[in-house]
């Protein structure tokens, strides 16, 4: 990739997204009521002492990237957020499950061992897509956040559903358990391609104006 089209790609990515220090905290919320749900579901002191550790880097590193925003801390910004959002999502899978006394080690692990492999496949897209990207390409807002919350809704509203039938526990718990992980895959892509335009920055040394993008 040169030059011209790394930039081109950065500049890219902060069109398509609501690229502003406010955004820093635009996942927290949502990151500590899912902290609250799982120790809701499942109050073990290691495992509420996990979640603490979580919440407390979510909170640290969100009033970092503000206090020193800039185009690199922008996207770390965004990674951390959707890193730390993934975490929260398998920490209520893992709750969910040993609340209902179902909970299998070995099947957890897999789980987050598919999720690292979908993480390397979406590094190996990002780089060959990146490499392939259309300097001409108009940049349209970024509806991953979208997704997710669309997500959810399709899990609350299924959950909801099959509540309303006999369905078996362990059915329930495994739709939703699904149902996350396609949301946990979304945000390895998006986690990626944050990740990978900060270090573009910093590769090609890039001297972007905040105030020129928002501009154009």
């Amino acid at each position: 990739m040169d030059r011209e089209t790394a930039e081109s790609y950065v500049i890219y990515g902060m069109k398509s997204t609501r690229f502003s220090p406010k955004t820093c905290f635009a996942l927290l919320p949502f990151n500590i009521l899912m902290y609250l749900i799982c120790v809701a579901l499942y109050r073990e002191l290691v495992f509420i002492i996990i979640l603490l550790v979580l919440t407390s880097i979510n909170i640290l590193t969100s009033i970092i990237y503000r206090k020193k925003w800039c185009v690199i801390f922008g996207f770390m910004s965004q990674a951390t957020q959707f890193l730390l959002f993934a975490t929260a999502l398998d920490c209520i899978n893992l709750a969910m499950y040993q609340a209902a006394n179902l909970f299998v080690w070995h099947e957890y692990l897999i789980s987050v061992g598919i999720q690292v492999f979908s993480l390397l496949i979406s590094v190996f897209l990002v780089t060959n897509l990146s490499n392939r990207h259309n300097k001409k390409k108009v940049p349209i807002v970024n509806t991953v956040a979208g997704c997710v919350a669309g997500l959810a809704c399709v899990s609350a509203s299924i959950f909801c559903k099959i509540f309303l039938t006999e369905a078996s526990l362990s059915l329930v718990l495994t739709i939703l358990s699904v149902l996350m992980n396609i949301m946990i895959y979304l945000l390895s892509f998006v986690i990626v391609m944050a990740i990978y335009r900060a270090i573009l920055i910093y590769k090609y040394q890039l001297k972007i104006v905040l105030e020129d993008v928002k501009k154009d």
